[in-house]
C-alpha cells in the first residue's frame, strides 16, 4: 500500500471516528453501543418539532408527543399503500381523537428507517392553526420501537437501541422511574406518586408545554378555571396551584407551580397527573417504553 493511500484511510478514519464522538458526546448512556442515531430538534413555545420523511421522500416536520397513543398523520395526506383503513379513537393526556387506522410503508426519522408502521389519519386542523407546517404527531408507537434520549439544553434526540439503554444506565447518577406496565396495556405508561392531593399516577408527556396538571379535588371546586390548555380536539380550563410536594417513584419536586383541573380524564381509577416539558426541560430525558422506564439526569445548563 503506498504512503499517500495509508495516510488517506489514517485521515478518513480519525475524522469518521471525531464526528462519531462528536454527536454521542453528550449523551448520558454511559456506553456508546445503545446508539442508533443522533438527530437535531426544534424546540419551540416549549413543544419539540422533529422531521421525518415517509415513503413519497417528502420531509415533513412532526411534533414528539410521548402523551399520544399512536402516530398521528394529517388526513389530507395522501397514503397509497393499498391497505384497508379502519376507524379508530386514540386517546391523550387532554381527550381523544377519532381517525383511520393503517399502515405506511416506513417513516425514517432520525436517520431510522422503521417499516410497515401503524399510523392512524386525523383531522390535525387544531394543531395546524398554530404550526401550519406540521403533519403528524409522533407519538407512543415510535416510543415503542426505540428508547428515546432528550437532551433540551443542547437540542440534541438520541436514538437507543432499548435491549442494551437499561444495562448501560443501571448504576449510574440517572434517576430511573419505573413505569406501571400492568395498569394500561398498549396505552401511554404511567408511573406512581403522589401530590398535595393524594395518591396519583403520572404520565411523562412531551406533548404538554406546561409544568404539572393535576387533577382536580374536592377543595378546588370554586377555583377560577382562568388558564387555557389546548388539546388535539378540545380545550381543557384549569386553575394555578402551587404543590409543596410531588413524589413520582421517588423524582422528588418540591414547591412546584402547575395547574388543576377538573376536565382531565382519569385513564385509571384514581387521579392522573401530567408532567410537561417545563419540568422535562431541566433535565436530560430518556422515554424507555420498551423497558417500562424513564431515567432522569439534571441539567447543568438550565432553562
Amino acid at each position: 500500500m503506498s504512503q499517500p493511500t495509508k495516510y488517506f484511510i489514517f485521515l478518513l478514519t480519525f475524522l469518521l471516528t471525531h464526528l462519531i464522538f462528536t454527536k454521542v458526546g453528550n449523551s448520558i448512556v454511559a456506553s456508546e453501543n445503545s446508539i442508533l442515531s443522533v438527530e437535531k430538534i426544534n424546540f419551540k413555545d416549549n413543544l419539540i418539532f422533529v422531521t421525518a420523511k415517509l415513503a413519497d421522500g417528502e420531509v415533513r416536520e412532526f411534533l414528539l408527543d410521548s402523551g399520544c397513543e399512536a402516530i398521528l398523520l394529517d388526513e389530507k395526506l395522501e397514503i397509497s399503500n393499498g391497505l384497508e383503513t379502519l376507524p379508530i379513537k386514540v386517546h391523550g393526556a387532554f381527550g381523544k381523537s377519532i381517525g383511520l387506522i393503517t399502515n405506511v410503508n416506513f417513516i425514517e426519522f432520525a436517520g431510522i428507517k422503521f417499516q410497515n408502521v401503524p399510523v392512524v389519519q386525523t383531522d390535525l386542523s387544531r394543531i395546524q392553526k398554530r404550526f401550519p407546517k406540521v403533519a403528524g404527531i409522533l407519538g407512543k408507537t415510535i416510543f415503542d420501537l426505540v428508547s428515546i434520549e432528550i437532551d433540551y439544553s443542547k437540542g440534541f434526540l438520541t436514538l437507543h437501541e432499548s435491549e442494551k439503554v437499561a444495562r448501560n444506565l443501571e448504576n449510574t447518577k440517572t434517576k430511573k422511574i419505573t413505569f406501571d406496565s400492568s395498569l394500561l396495556s398498549g396505552q401511554t405508561p404511567l408511573a406512581q406518586g403522589e401530590t398535595d392531593f393524594g395518591d396519583s399516577f403520572f404520565i411523562f408527556d412531551t406533548g404538554f408545554r406546561g409544568s404539572l396538571l393535576v387533577n382536580q379535588n374536592e377543595n378546588s371546586e370554586n377555583s377560577p378555571k382562568n388558564i387555557k390548555c389546548s388539546g388535539l380536539n378540545s380545550d381543557i380550563f384549569a386553575s394555578s396551584v402551587t404543590l409543596e410536594d410531588v413524589s413520582i417513584d421517588g423524582f422528588e419536586l418540591e414547591q412546584t407551580s402547575g395547574i388543576y383541573t377538573d376536565r382531565l380524564k382519569p385513564l385509571v381509577n384514581s387521579n392522573v397527573g401530567v408532567v410537561g416539558n417545563e419540568i422535562l426541560k431541566n433535565y436530560r430525558v430518556v422515554f424507555d417504553y420498551p423497558n417500562s422506564a424513564l431515567w432522569l439526569t439534571e441539567n447543568t445548563e438550565r432553562f
